[in-house]
């Protein structure tokens, strides 16, 4: 039987099987005779792996279709998969294991030269040199004592740069440096606005430190000066005014105003040595707003034998904390003496 002749007699054998059959046969060209001797081992050949294949398709079922064994390119990608989740593993450990020793080196590092969480220094008002005058920008001079907070020396460098009402012209003398501890004296030259609806302070001197680090350190007691100045004189400059004042029961009703429109908060309020209570805080700007103050339970000594107050202190914020003494008139006498301190002869002499 030729290979053409034995091809077609097998074009009904399952596809597995022919393909042994197939890979079996000798090459085209080959001896007539061998074929033949060939055809009859391919045929048992044929006989047996066709018995082998319905063995296996059998076994195949009943086992329920084991999948085929991994060829070597899987099981080459397995590994690599393996490999690759291992070593982000590792990395992940020895990161967290850098980060704690950071950590742990931080926190055992040495304090800093400098408290950076406290100010490095400390500057207050210790008197007011300015003078009286009329015009538009009031002028401003303030000796000011700079206390060094650091551990290290300081600079006194001018003052930070502000859009508010006022400005400093000028810090003298220029350059003083304080030791760690020390204290210096430098003269602050400021012009105000008074009538300006912004801000009322002076703005944050400038100290320098080394490295050409700078830090701002805020004037203490200049707001009180600001305000001074700027309520003598011209009542259209005033910081706040008193419209009118009255009684309401036992409460005292005082009608507040902010004239250059400047937003002014009204913290507190006191008669004499006395906090008084009441609907604080308020704001004010232009429009007139009402205060309304609660009567003090007790009549103090002082107010007993010197008399009782006619004028009242607002703790403000304008930008920056001010007291401003405002006269209310005989309406804040009456209504003290409406109260606890009706029996005192000397507030009813006051009062009247």
């Amino acid at each position: 039987m030729s290979r053409e002749e034995f091809g077609a007699a097998t074009t009904r054998t399952p596809p597995p099987l022919l393909r042994r059959l197939q890979r079996a046969l000798p090459a085209t060209g080959a001896d007539p005779s061998a074929d033949a001797a060939g055809s009859a081992d391919a045929a048992g050949s044929a006989d047996r792996a066709g018995s082998a294949d319905r063995a296996g398709s059998a076994e195949g079922s009943a086992d329920g279709g084991r999948a085929a064994p991994p060829t070597p390119a899987l099981a080459r990608l397995r590994v690599a998969v393996v490999a690759v989740v291992a070593g982000c593993l590792v990395a992940a450990g020895l990161g967290a294991l850098g980060g704690r020793a950071g950590v742990q080196a931080w926190e055992s590092a040495p304090e800093p030269v400098t408290d950076l969480d406290g100010p490095v220094a400390w500057a207050v008002v210790e008197q007011d040199r300015t003078e009286p005058g009329g015009g538009e920008v009031q002028r401003v001079s303030l000796v000011v004592r700079v206390t060094d907070l650091a551990r290290e020396p300081l600079v006194v460098d001018g003052a930070q740069g502000t859009f508010d009402a006022a400005t400093v012209s000028s810090v003298t003398p220029a350059g003083t440096t304080a030791r760690p501890g020390e204290t210096v004296t430098v003269t602050v030259a400021v012009k105000v606005t008074c009538r300006s609806p912004q801000a009322l302070r002076v703005p944050p001197l400038q100290v320098r430190r080394a490295g050409h680090l700078r830090d701002a350190v805020e004037l203490q007691g200049a707001g009180d000066v600001l305000v001074r100045v700027c309520s003598a004189g011209d009542p259209r400059r005033a910081v706040v005014v008193v419209r009118s004042a009255g009684t309401d029961g036992d409460r005292l009703r005082l009608l507040l105003a902010a004239p250059t429109g400047r937003t002014t908060k009204v913290v507190g309020a006191r008669a004499g040595t006395v906090r008084l209570t009441g609907r604080l805080p308020i704001f004010l700007d232009a429009m007139d707003t009402v205060l309304w103050l609660d009567r003090p339970r007790e009549c103090p000594a002082q107010w007993a034998t010197g008399g009782l107050p006619r004028t009242l202190q607002l703790d403000l914020d304008t930008g920056s904390a001010a007291r401003l003494p405002v006269d209310v008139g005989p309406a804040l006498a009456r209504w003290l003496l409406a109260g606890p301190c009706a029996a005192s002869p000397a507030a009813t002499r006051s009062a009247s």
